[in-house]
């Protein structure tokens, strides 16, 4: 079910709720699983001058393999988020806004393996835990150029463990940590360029630290030494175009645009230029 509605009173409040219900079984095997799902969104306007946001969503996933590899076992999977943030007009052509957010993933599986004989698995759970903070800055400068900048720094651990007896007196125990730290920052300028001309240019930079550790042990003691693999991470993406009006409301366009996936979750940077959106669908072969 769905409720959106507004409050004007005693400040302006607009506010969405839903929750879903879900369940689902596999025609091919004996899997099933159900599901709740809870989304709220408020916005608030106290002041004129101020802009208040929340969106919240909260995801369980509760349900049951049973399949040749994993039969019978119970899965949990778990996913929510929240982010706060506000809007401050200085003026009609001066903004800015600033966002913090964090969410949490898991996901945990335990019953029995086969490996091809059937073995106890006493967990393989898999959880995510992410945070950032962002900062957006909009406004006219003369002659008539408008001006974008901003920062964002985004946290992202990966923590995974799997335990398994292989044999009455063996048990395996696998750990691995993932963690990235990334910290972008662009500027984005807006400005004529000729009669019935404009043009856009932007960069773009992130720098990230992303590290990996990871260590085997049987019966308690270590098989695997523990193995850390740190990298730095540096790029700059520059964007740009122009646009030319040759008649009332007709336009061509042409840009270029090369961008990198910012690490925040709902990121404030801009995601256009001139209007022609970055296209962040990611292929593989």
């Amino acid at each position: 079910g769905t409720a959106n509605g507004l409050v004007t009173t005693p400040v302006p409040i607009a506010y969405f709720v839903s929750g879903d219900l879900s369940d689902g079984r596999s025609r091919l095997v004996a899997d099933a699983a159900g599901g709740t799902n809870l989304t709220l969104g408020l916005g608030m306007r106290p002041h004129q001058a101020l802009g208040i946001f929340m969106f919240g969503t909260d995801t369980r996933i509760r349900g049951n393999l049973n399949n040749a590899a994993l039969p019978n076992d119970p899965i949990s999977i778990d996913d929510s988020r929240l982010d706060l943030g506000f809007n401050a007009k200085l003026d009609s052509n001066n903004q800015l806004w600033l966002k913090q957010g964090s969410g949490r993933q898991s996901a945990l599986v335990h019953g029995t393996v086969a490996t091809p004989a059937l073995v106890p698995l006493e967990r393989f759970v898999s959880r995510v835990r992410q945070s950032d903070t962002q900062f957006r800055h909009a406004f006219a400068a003369p002659g008539d150029i408008w001006l974008t900048w901003g920062y964002e720094d985004a946290r992202q651990e990966k923590p995974a463990n799997f335990d398994v007896q292989l044999l009455p007196n063996a048990r395996l125990a696998i750990a691995e940590i993932s963690d990235l730290h990334s910290r972008d920052a662009y500027l984005v300028a807006r400005l004529p360029v000729a009669d019935r001309l404009r043009g856009e240019l932007g960069l773009f930079e992130q720098r990230a630290h992303s590290g990996q550790t990871s260590e085997t042990r049987v019966n308690g003691g270590l098989l695997r030494a523990p193995a850390s693999n740190p990298r730095e991470f540096a790029e700059a993406n520059w964007r740009g175009g122009v646009q030319w009006q040759f008649g009332p409301a007709s336009t061509v366009t042409g840009v270029s645009q090369k961008w990198r996936r910012p690490a925040s979750a709902g990121s404030l940077a801009p995601i256009d230029t001139l209007g022609i959106a970055l296209n962040d669908r990611l292929t593989t072969n």
